[in-house]
């Protein structure tokens, strides 16, 4: 690889940028239950502003399972709802199966969910099997009539059908478009033959409507003449607005009559509805709510033309939040619980959700009875995300996203035991309990990378940022990895010695037996597969025959229902639990003789022993031992074969009959088992590296079976003292190698490696902070695939993972069945850390794990004082006080107060050890540590707090308060509250310039600040610097001061020194300012080698751009020069550059010029960028050409794509763009775009990753694929391809390989 390029170097070449989202955004704006892939798969689809995401719901324990994610939209998601593909059939009242009792893969998903975008199209998805047993996305697309002005242009509301058998899409004035589905019977039938174009729509027509449309919404049609269902009439409600006045028109037609035959009734005046109704819910026979706020009015006969409103009153009872808000908590949304056919008739039951949680069940009959009750209280803040996901006979599941909290998934009822039910009271039938919590730290105003300096272990930058509102209000932590929901958790006496552990089932009890092996011997402990701390019991000597004065080196349970334990001194065979002695053997090793390492075959029964039976290396052998399950005794090991070893053995790994050892004179080696148990040397190889490069752990890793059902290969892993991982490929059938080798950096510590005894396929390795997950996909030059698993617990989401200690994996199902356990931990993952036991379900996808420590208000901005040791962050926290009567004799008045905390979180503490309390009228805008050093060394640290206060005028003035934190233990117990600096208008951002001045945006101007340290004052240095609009973000480094304006873009200051006797003894001078006026909100200066370099800065603005400028340094113009922008869905409020990437990752490749850079969204969402030389971008930006222009990859956007070469293209602009894998200098094809020239710099991550997803061997497949589509066409980019399709073939390898280490980059 060639050499990282200087940074001066690097400005000169910049010219692109490539950003690409490392943490999805959390939010969830709608949740759907809709089964879209088989009748008896119970699912629910979580939809974002860009994404949607599928989930199971288990049935053995109503928790959630990941499915899949598709982000390919290329546009934002305005609504969302549910359509049946199929009529209701009475399967719909039975509870939905458990999903291996459904295989008929023709069969066709009863719904699918259907979606309104920006991008004027109604979207139609399900899922469909592959034949490698994946799920995979099937959309179709129904293009809207497109409007030119916003307000007019349909998919704001969305409506489908009770019975599915038509949909509405609605503008926010105006227009709607009805829509009638196709029967059941064409839909099922061009679903099952998988037809191109497919669509449940057979016609569309638009109407006009007078107002502003605030709701829509289908009404169930009355009953017919004979009490039947009417399955013929279709109506459509819309609440509208018009003239400052509510009115309800509804549209009718028929499903056998054609659209045009639609008819647009007169709206009818709701004279009790004084505003805008927030919610509109149809009922059974026509009727329907409106909610306002937390008033409930149901609404009858709008079919007769007087409509008749009557409200619903209910006890609403305290707000669960006391002084969030002046006002009650108003309902944020409504769900309809899943109920049987029978009581679906003349009954609507409904679940509603105020804002703060609060739940209330109505029942409604058709006749206006209604009744209603509190059902509970979910613990968080509610939006429009609300579902219920039960089934009949299971009890009610609802599930909340949060707004700006996280959500919960709680059940109401028990499930159906008809024999018990009839017994149980009514509070013991309808608990609601927590079934697991819905991630969601939005929203994000402020974010830190750093590692915690101090005691700390990490290798690498945390990220931590502000998140959600009081109560919820928390600093989250950000993680990237594997998650491992925590399902049991408890203290174990002395842990903290154990270094291994092994979980073998007793088969007789259906409990687990944990081997805990440390240095001072063997603990042997007893729990059942639900166990509590209480049911943990020691397992004495007497009652199993197993050695516990020995530390374990390896435990298994063979096929054959063996307990096998090697010790340092013995070899255990028993059957379990209680002693049977001629059900068990023991040898004890001879004099000084001691085994080093072991391995078992569980499934072969034999089992290979590393022994010294001296006290030099020359003394080492191999020795291969079966076990025979129908002798007794001691009888029943057999000692069948041995090999000498010439240096000591280290770890000892076997698959099926491979051998593989490791010396401490850095060898591998590889022996063969035969038929009759002896054991051969087949040959030695060295592990390359320095002496430190010795093994003390090795694993074999198989491909899973999904991915090589029949292959021979193998992986040899070695876990070196170094913090290396070696690598070795292998055939099993011959013992030859593959490949010469591969070597990755892991950390800074040893690292182990452990194999589950359960599974091939995984392996774990622990090092430091770090626990990964070991996964080979077959691949001789693929490499090890490594991904951190972090723990979360839904009763700790403050949780902070420490060492591992051991870990291991519980037994599957099928060996812990008992008619008095049921196997719920089955195949967990077990870790011991510290003092602590956790079992956990290991999820398999990678996603974002948050960890949140709670703050006490509502966080807005958030530092990390390295002198204290810990997080700073300052909230806005709200409270109900207590004041005296003005009243003689009164009782006391209650006010609701706001005003500003500072949370001091230390970094070994999960919990905020002091809360300084400001004063209500106060704001905080922006924290600052500075930290002075006297000349006795004695060390003063401070914590500035910007921001504003409300005079008793009325008036708003900003002020700087320096509060001096008292440390002791290094938790801070108090805080002194020192001077303050006013000024006359608020502080927004501060920033240091050295040791002794800072600066600080107090409204439109900007101060300087310098610390005397005779005096021990603070005098101001120069005359104020006033901009032209205020001051949001401020940085200075080397006596320049850049400042992020809220109008007038980046503004860069020089301070000048002066000579004595100036009124001030310095001056500020404008360097440069933007080229253009932007809305900033923050920025990145990127470090320059010297002061005649130009710097570069990132800024971002309020609509989402990211812009790269450069400063000029002695040149008459003030204007900087803009290299590139990128336009972004969300705007960024941080960015920072920061050491996230693990040293497993590859290096970037060459032409990244400057790396992980770290950008935050209001929503939750993480942006990675990495700046680019013109070669990279040249080949990153001609593939992102291909991917936009390719169906399979841009399913949604590829008819439109931001660059055309089609001469059908409306685009206004036309100019050259480079083309070619190989990064031709000359390479060019004129492309239409309506994007602005700067933007062509920038190359979206996000497209370029669908392409690796699969790995690279099927993304090299994919884009040849691709290739010689576009040869095919008859346009500018075909003709170039078609000459070059050799060319380009031959560089796919290498390109694919490039970008793998590209977006490694952001990760």
């Amino acid at each position: 690889m060639a050499a990282t390029p200087s940074r001066d170097e690097a400005s000169s070449r910049m010219v692109g940028v490539l950003t690409r989202t490392v943490a999805q955004s959390p939010v969830v704006r709608w949740i759907l239950h809709a089964r879209i892939r088989r009748r008896y798969y119970n699912d629910v689809v979580f939809v974002g502003e860009d994404y949607v995401q599928v989930k199971r719901v288990k049935d053995e324990d109503d928790h959630l399972e990941y499915v899949a994610t598709k982000t390919d939209f290329d546009t934002r998601i305005r609504a969302a709802k549910t359509f049946s593909n199929v009529p209701p059939t009475d399967d719909d009242d039975f509870p939905v199966k458990l999903e291996g009792q459904s295989s008929n893969t023709t069969e066709v998903p009863p719904q699918c969910i259907v979606l309104t975008t920006d991008s004027n199209n109604l979207l139609f998805i399900h899922m469909v099997e592959a034949s490698s047993g994946t799920w995979c996305f099937v959309q179709q697309a129904c293009p809207t009539p497109t409007f030119d002005r916003t307000l007019y242009q349909p998919g704001e509301h969305l409506a489908v059908d009770p019975y599915s058998r038509a949909l509405a899409v609605a503008a926010n004035e105006r227009e709607v478009v009805i829509y009638s589905a196709k029967p059941k019977e064409r839909i099922q039938h061009e679903m099952q033959t998988a037809d191109q174009n497919w669509c449940p729509v057979s016609a569309q027509r638009p109407l006009q409507v007078d107002g502003v449309i605030q709701h829509i919404d289908f009404l169930f049609p009355p009953l017919d003449d004979n009490g039947s269902h009417n399955e013929d009439q279709i109506l459509l409600l819309l609440i509208v607005a018009d003239q400052r006045r509510t009115r309800a028109l509804w549209i009718e037609w028929y499903f056998e009559s054609d659209l045009h035959h639609a008819t647009v009734h007169r709206g009818q005046l709701l004279e009790t509805t004084s505003c805008v109704p927030s919610l509109l819910v149809p009922l059974r026979n026509a009727a329907f709510l409106l909610i306002n706020g937390d008033e409930i009015m149901h609404w009858r006969h709008i079919l007769s033309g007087a409509a008749v409103s009557s409200v619903i009153h209910y006890t609403a009872g305290e707000p669960v939040f006391p002084g969030a808000s002046p006002r009650k908590p108003m309902w944020a949304n409504w769900c309809r619980p899943v109920r049987g056919s029978e009581a679906r008739d003349d009954t609507d039951f409904l679940y509603l959700i105020r804002e703060d949680g609060g739940v209330f069940l109505f029942h409604i009959t058709t006749s206006s009875f209604v009744d209603h009750c509190h059902a509970g209280d979910l613990d968080c803040h509610v939006g429009s995300a609300f579902a219920s996901l039960g089934h009949p006979g299971g009890p009610d599941i609802l599930a909340a996203a949060g707004d700006m909290s996280g959500g919960q998934i709680k059940s109401i009822g028990t499930r159906f035991t008809p024999f018990k039910r009839t017994q149980m009271s009514r509070p013991d039938k309808m608990p609601m309990e927590l079934i697991e919590t819905v991630p969601n730290w939005g929203s994000v105003t402020d974010m830190v990378t750093t590692t915690l300096p101090g005691k700390s272990l990490r290798s690498r930058d945390g990220i931590f940022v502000t998140s959600c509102r009081q109560p919820y209000g928390a600093i989250t932590e950000l993680r990237r990895g594997l998650e491992a929901p925590v399902s049991i958790c408890f203290d174990i006496d002395l842990l903290r010695s154990v270094s291994d552990v092994w979980a073998i089932p007793l088969t007789a009890s259906g409990h687990i037996m944990l081997v805990l092996s440390s240095p001072m011997g063997t603990r042997l402990l007893e729990m059942s597969i639900d166990a509590s701390e209480d049911e943990i019991t020691e397992i004495e000597d007497t009652e199993i025959a197993m050695d516990s004065a020995h530390r374990t080196l390896t435990a298994a349970f063979t096929l054959d229902g063996k307990i096998v334990q090697v010790t340092e001194r013995s070899i255990c065979v028993t059957a379990g639990m209680p002693v049977n002695f001629e059900d068990c053997a023991r040898i004890d090793c001879e004099g000084d003789g001691a085994n080093l390492a072991a391995a078992v075959e569980p499934l072969l029964s034999f089992m290979v022993v590393a022994e010294r039976s001296g006290r030099t290396e020359q003394s080492c052998r191999l020795l291969c031992c079966t076990i025979d399950p129908a002798a007794s005794g001691r009888q029943q090991i057999r000692e069948t074969g041995q090999c000498e070893l010439a240096s000591e053995p280290l770890a000892v790994a076997i698959s099926q009959r491979s051998v593989y050892v490791t010396t401490a004179d850095s060898k591998l080696g590889t022996f063969a088992v035969a038929e009759d148990g002896s054991i051969q040397e087949v040959g030695w190889h060295s592990i390359p590296g320095p002496a430190e490069a010795t093994c003390d752990s090795i694993v074999v890793l198989h491909p899973a079976a999904s991915q090589a059902p029949t292959s021979s290969k193998a992986l040899i892993a070695c876990g070196l003292r170094d913090g290396r991982i070696y690598t070795r490929a292998t055939d099993l059938s011959t013992n030859e190698y593959l490949d010469d080798g591969r070597m990755i950096s892991f950390s800074q510590s040893k690292v182990k490696l452990v194999q589950p005894a359960y599974t091939h396929s995984d392996a774990y390795a622990i090092s430091g902070l770090d626990t990964c997950l070991l996964t080979w996909d077959g691949g001789t030059t693929s490499p090890l695939q490594i991904q951190n698993i972090w723990l979360s617990d839904k009763q700790r989401p403050e949780l902070a993972q420490g060492p591992t200690a051991a870990c291991t994996l519980m037994p599957p199902a099928n060996l812990l069945s008992s008619p008095s356990s049921s196997p719920s931990l089955a195949d967990s993952f077990v870790v011991l850390s510290g003092d602590e036991f956790f079992a956990a379900a290991l999820e398999r996808n990678v996603t974002t794990v948050p960890r949140q420590i709670p703050v006490s208000g509502t966080p807005s901005r958030l530092i990390y004082a390295e002198q204290q040791r810990c997080l700073v962050c300052a909230s806005l926290k709200y409270e109900v006080r207590s004041f005296p009567s003005s009243l003689p004799h009164g009782k006391p008045e209650e006010r609701r107060q706001i005003y500003p905390v500072v949370d001091f979180v230390p970094t070994r503490n999960n919990t905020p050890t002091y809360t300084h309390e400001m004063q209500p009228g106060e704001r905080v805008y922006a924290l600052l540590e500075w930290s002075f050093k006297q000349a006795d060394d004695k060390t003063y640290s401070f914590i500035l707090v910007g921001g504003s206060y409300t005079k008793s005028s009325g008036s708003i003035r900003g002020r700087i308060t320096f509060l001096q934190p008292i440390n002791k233990g290094w938790e801070v117990k108090d805080v002194k509250e020192g001077r303050s600096i006013s000024f006359e208008a608020p502080v927004y951002a501060m920033a240091l310039l050295d040791d002794l001045v800072f600066v600080a945006c107090t409204g439109k101007t900007v101060v300087v600040f310098g610390f005397a340290e005779e005096e021990k004052r603070w005098e101001q240095l120069c005359k104020p610097f006033d901009l032209a609009s205020a001051g949001v973000y401020i940085t200075a480094s080397a006596r320049k001061i850049y400042v992020s304006t809220s109008d007038d873009s980046l503004v860069c200051l020089e301070i000048i020194y002066r000579s004595n006797g100036s009124d001030y003894p310095c001056t500020l001078r404008l360097r440069s300012a933007g080229p253009r006026a932007e809305q900033l909100l923050s920025h990145l200066v990127l470090p320059s080698p010297s002061d005649n370099t130009p710097t570069t800065t990132l800024t971002t603005s309020k609509h989402g751009q990211i812009t790269a400028l450069t400063h000029p340094i002695a040149t008459n113009s003030l204007s900087s020069t803009l290299l590139f922008e990128a336009q972004l869905p969300r705007s960024l409020t941080r960015l920072r550059q920061c050491n996230i990437r693990p040293r497993w990752k590859p290096s970037p490749p060459f032409g990244v010029l400057v790396d992980n850079i770290l950008g935050c969204a209001p929503d939750g969402s993480l942006i990675g960028v990495t700046l680019l030389d013109k070669k990279l971008w040249r080949r990153l930006s001609w593939l992102q050409r291909l991917c936009e222009w390719s169906e399979e990859l841009s399913p949604h956007s590829w008819q439109t794509p931001e660059y055309s070469v089609s001469e059908r293209s409306f685009a206004r602009d036309e100019r050259v763009m480079p083309v070619g894998l190989a990064g031709g200098e000359r390479e060019e094809v004129v492309m239409r775009t309506g994007k602005p020239r700067a933007s062509d710099g920038h190359v979206d991550g996000d497209v370029l990753a669908r392409l690796m997803e699969g790995g690279a061997a099927a993304a090299r497949e994919r884009l040849e694929a691709v290739l010689k589509e576009i040869a095919g066409g008859d346009d500018r980019a075909g003709e170039w391809v078609r000459r070059h399709l050799d060319e380009e073939v031959r560089a796919v390898r290498e390109v694919v390989e490039v970008l793998e280490r590209v977006l490694g980059c952001c990760l």
